[in-house]
């Protein structure tokens, strides 16, 4: 998938070296809930783990992609990743994250587009969801500005989110 800034390339653990530096910085942790990879190895064993596929009962299939922006005259670099987990019954939950450095310059709207172009062409999940933190004004903008509605407070319980999350979707298409 490309974009005339950006490529999303299927994420693989030889990924690991080039996006430490990105998922390593804490300030990209400010409104995520993960932890932060301690060192090399342990995000290497992330990413193991994250290019399975999905779980081992079948239940989740998960989609990862590393997100390399592209300059003239420079080696391509990793900024980001995107992420998606497609459930049994068609929903599929995004995630992304571009690096501190890199935010604010249109990367992530370009890459999550990209993401749902995919997602929509390979698998046509029923249902797309994203949950952001509300003090994450950055991502609200982004996922608004691709289309998404905040859910009402019945979907919100129903998904079990903390009190500062909010809940995304993408409305179906008629």
């Amino acid at each position: 998938m490309q974009t005339p800034l950006i490529t999303l390339d299927l994420l693989t653990v030889a990924h690991a070296p080039a996006l430490f530096p990105v998922l390593g910085d804490p300030a990209m942790y400010r409104h995520i809930d993960r932890p932060i990879p301690a060192d090399l190895s342990a995000l290497r064993q992330t990413l193991q783990r994250w290019c399975t596929g999905g779980t081992a009962d079948g239940r989740e299939r998960w989609f990862n992609w590393v997100v390399q922006l592209h300059q003239e005259g420079e080696t391509p670099r990793s900024v980001g990743l995107m992420q998606a987990t497609l459930d049994t019954q068609g929903v599929c939950w995004i995630g992304y994250m571009i690096g501190v450095p890199d935010q604010g310059r249109g990367l992530g709207r370009q890459a999550v587009l990209a993401m749902l172009q995919e997602l929509d062409q390979h698998c046509a999940p029923r249902q797309v969801l994203a949950c952001v933190e509300e003090e994450n004004r950055r991502s609200i903008a982004l996922i608004e500005h691709l289309g998404f509605e905040r859910a009402d407070a019945a979907w919100h319980a129903q998904h079990g989110l903390s009190a500062t999350e909010r809940l995304y979707h993408r409305p179906t298409k008629k």
